[in-house]
């Protein structure tokens, strides 16, 4: 696959490192042990970033909205 031209190592790289299932299809279907070295060495890249996480944990803490701050809270008046 890599050397017939059809695709380049830093696409099928890029595939694997984003799609789960592309990763399992591959190792399923194809022969090359290319491929299959890639497959072992190249991770898995989260799907979401970390800080992503954390200000989604954040979010959902038990507090006022930010804008509060500056009107004032509901209860005051």
């Amino acid at each position: 696959m890599l050397d017939q031209g059809g695709v380049g190592k830093a696409q099928v790289v890029d595939i694997i490192q984003h799609n789960p299932q592309a990763r399992l299809d591959l190792a399923r279907v194809t022969t090359c042990l290319e491929i299959h070295q890639l497959l072992e060495q190249v991770p898995l890249l989260p799907t979401t970033q970390e800080d992503d996480l954390a200000q989604s944990e954040f979010n959902k803490a038990d507090c006022l909205p930010y804008y509060t701050i500056y009107r004032g809270s509901t209860t005051d008046r």
